[in-house]
């Protein structure tokens, strides 16, 4: 092999000189291979960088260690087990429900959490502890505060605003928006999946733990003893937390023990307490409807002796008529008994009157006879003067007896017109007596006329027999006094007996109308009660048929509501033993999907730079091969000149 002495060999020389001229190729390759060292680096620290920042992060929001979940919920007393367990720093019991809420005319998905009442950041009890991005924390339970992630990509911020949810779990249906919040529990984009909407979740929201309106807390977070040192993406962190793990989850077959009786226990209490209240409801309602069946009983008893009543009555009405009438007849035939004993009465005052005329005429012209002795012509014109007197008294009484005829005639009239012909019948009696007696006072006129012509005539003859005379005359007269005097006597006792009658009918006629004016106000009386007893069917029909609509009502309410209870009795029977559920933070979207997301890079670590250092073989053997292609001729002058094939390469 051909070597200068004290220089560089032409070997050496061509070997630098090919380097010049392909300068660019050897910086193409250099290039190449940096880079992938460089994907390698940046990659390979990507991961691990992301685990550390996301750790540090758990570590300042105290994030969660382990999440326990209930199938019948968990209780302070859980809380409080689980705080006395082995490895385990703080516990937090919390609420969690999902609920639609209308945020801009907008209804999102809004999965809500409770804030316990301590916010220090000291507070080891404080988990999962959120960062306030904007406003203040809620002050009262009708504030809440929001992760809307939606804020994020610049939409204006809801603070200040009014949301309006729709959930039974919170016991305010508006709350006002007072602060904008992140936090640990959910990292990622995805909030998680729910039953309402359109199954995922919108965004997420924290309330003060007083603003739910649940028996039981949905979850209780626990963070785990030396386990802020440990890498949260870790084995030995995982291996910390799986060995508290094991003791909560047996500490939670002794919890469910005592959770499933104490959620039976609670229910069969106010299942008790349910059917108690039935009981007394239902005996409520019988006594309500014993009490209006009573009522009903009572006014059909009412109903049937009002009708007893009214039957009586009419009863009584019919007999009071007839014995009005009874009276009426009897009344009237009273009437006309002293109608008959008036006539009679008149008839005897005619009579009397007429005898009384007639003995004052004997008296006077026997007086006048005896006085006119001496004096013959003033006693014959005196006896003259004395007959005419005694004429125009006959004349008188005629014109009497024909006014009392006028008056029978006009009565006969009226009561042949009225129809009475009963009565008819006395007063034409009384008419032909009173005709009878007319006639014979027209004949008594006629006759006195022819006496006191006879008078003038026997003037003369009269003085002769007027001493014989005046002895009977005497007699006679003293005699006709007296039975005149009995007359009198006769008729004012019978004036007086017809007054007492007249009295006595009138008093009766009076009694009569007044008893039929009475039956009027007792028929009136009776129709306003056959009314009110008309009104009253109809107000029993209706009462009656409200009371069967009702207690057929409350016998179906009744029987539903024990219905009811009987079901719960059989759900609370059918209730499963409670369960818990101890998870880690791998039950955690945010942190799994974050977890994921690193592994994915130290993947990405692994794959990327071996492509790159491929292509970066490709090209150097690319531009070897055409090295060697462009140098073949060197290549072969230097092995004829002795080179060996490790010299020449």
């Amino acid at each position: 092999m051909a070597r200068r002495k004290g220089g560089i060999s032409a070997a050496t020389k061509d070997m630098f000189r090919a380097v010049r001229k392909s300068q660019s190729r050897f910086w193409a390759i250099f290039g190449i291979v940096a880079l992938g060292a460089g994907f390698f680096c940046g990659l390979l620290s990507c991961g691990p960088s992301m685990r550390d920042t996301v750790d540090r992060y758990y570590d300042e929001s105290n994030m969660m260690d382990i999440q326990i979940l209930s199938t019948l919920g968990l209780t302070e007393e859980d809380a409080q087990e689980v705080a006395k367990v082995e490895g385990v720093t703080g516990v937090m019991p919390a609420y969690q429900t999902d609920a639609t809420v209308v945020l801009d005319e907008r209804e999102l998905t809004t999965r809500f959490h409770s804030l316990p009442d301590s916010l220090s950041t000291d507070d080891p009890n404080y988990i999962n502890q959120p960062l306030l991005l904007e406003g203040r924390w809620p002050q009262n339970d009708s504030e809440c505060v929001l992760g809307l992630r939606q804020t994020e990509s610049g939409e204006e911020s809801p603070v200040g605003s009014t949301i309006t949810v729709e959930s039974d779990d919170l016991k305010e249906k508006e709350l006002t928006v007072v602060g904008l919040i992140k936090t640990s529990y959910y990292v990622s984009f995805t909030i998680g999946s729910s039953a309402l909407g359109s199954g995922q979740v919108d965004m997420y929201a924290y309330v003060p733990e007083g603003a739910f309106d649940m028996e039981a807390y949905t979850e209780i977070f626990a963070t785990v003893a030396d386990t802020r040192e440990l890498d949260s993406f870790g084995k030995e962190y995982e291996q910390v937390v799986d060995e508290v793990q094991e003791r909560l989850e047996t500490l939670g077959e002794d919890r469910t023990v005592v959770r499933t009786d104490q959620v039976k226990g609670d229910a069969l209490q106010k299942l008790e307490d349910s059917q108690k209240e039935l009981d007394e409801k239902k005996a409520e309602a019988e006594e309500e409807l014993a009490k209006a069946e009573q009522k009903l009983t009572d006014s059909e008893k009412e109903i049937a002796d009002g009708k007893q009543q009214i039957e009586d009555g009419e009863k009584a009405l019919e007999e009071g008529k007839a014995e009005l009438e009874t009276s009426q007849k009897e009344l009237d035939r009273g009437r006309e008994q002293l109608n008959d004993a008036k006539w009679d009465l008149r008839w005897g005052q005619l009579e009397y009157n007429n005898q009384l005329s007639q003995f004052n005429d004997k008296k006077q012209q026997a007086e006048a006879g005896f006085a006119a002795a001496q004096k013959e012509i003033e006693e014959k014109r005196q006896t003259l003067e004395d007959g005419k007197q005694k004429l125009k008294l006959a004349q008188a009484a005629l014109t009497e007896t024909e006014a009392w005829i006028n008056d029978l005639e006009e009565q006969i009239t009226s009561l042949e017109e009225a129809g009475l012909t009963d009565q008819v019948a006395s007063l034409r009696e009384q008419l032909e007596r009173a005709k009878d007696l007319w006639q014979q006072g027209n004949e008594e006129v006629q006759a006195q006329q022819q006496t006191v012509t006879e008078g003038e005539k026997a003037l003369a003859d009269g003085e002769k027999e007027l001493e014989e005379q005046q002895a009977q005359a005497d007699a006679q007269f003293a005699d006709g006094q007296a039975q005149l005097d009995d007359a009198a006597e006769e008729l004012a006792a019978g004036q007086a007996e017809i007054d007492a009658n007249q009295q006595k009918l009138d008093d009766g006629q009076a009694e009569i109308d007044a008893g039929w004016k009475e039956l009027e106000q007792n028929e009136k009386k009776l129709e306003e009660s056959r009314q009110e007893i008309e009104d009253g069917e109809k107000q029993l029909a209706d009462g009656k048929s409200q009371y069967e609509e009702q207690k057929a009502q409350a016998d179906k309410e009744l029987e539903d509501a024990q219905k009811k209870i009987d079901d719960a009795r059989q759900e609370i029977n059918d209730i499963e033993s409670a369960q818990w559920y101890v998870l880690d933070r791998g039950a955690n979207t945010g942190y799994v999907s974050f977890k994921n997301d690193a592994n994915r890079m130290d993947a990405l670590s692994t794959v990327f730079p071996v492509i790159f250092f491929l292509v970066a073989a490709l090209v150097a053997l690319t531009t070897m091969t055409r090295m060697v292609e462009e140098e073949r001729v060197i290549i072969g002058t230097y092995k004829a000149l002795g080179y060996t094939r490790g010299r020449i390469a």
